[in-house]
């Protein structure tokens, strides 16, 4: 061995030499650096762990939202109802109404009509005495 250590080497086989020491020194280095990130980067969330969360998230919000809206609706339904109720028995009344046939006797004219509500409501004014 010690006489191939003092045998001289000519450039190209040392360039050779030295070509398949850096690929296997690349390769070396490459495994090692990618252990090493693997191990650094391992707590942390991989882009298709952030993806499926944010697709929970956007489910999860869609879904309170829709809740939300549900309930918003009812409630609007409820509010509605209300006034519908109250107003329920309008066109019958009015339907009746329209049916009555004119009372054309007690029909009396607007001024003769305002005269006898003012004074109904607004007393006679005294005249003072002179």
């Amino acid at each position: 061995m010690t006489d191939d250590m003092d045998k001289p080497v000519t450039r190209r086989e040392l360039e050779a030499s030295l070509a398949d020491f850096e690929v296997r020194l690349d390769a070396k280095l490459d495994a090692k650096l990618d252990a090493k990130f693997a191990e650094k980067l391992e707590p942390y969330a991989t882009k298709q762990d952030l993806e499926a969360w944010g697709h929970r998230l956007i489910d999860y919000l869609n879904e309170q939202l829709a809740r939300h809206f549900k309930g918003a609706l009812v409630e609007m339904r409820q509010m509605l109802g209300i006034v519908d109720e109250k107003y329920a028995a309008v066109p019958g009344r009015v339907a009746a109404l329209e049916t009555l046939p004119p009372r054309v006797d007690k029909l009396e004219t607007l001024p003769a009509r305002v005269d006898k509500l003012e004074a109904a409501v607004f007393p006679r004014k005294r005249q003072r005495r002179r």
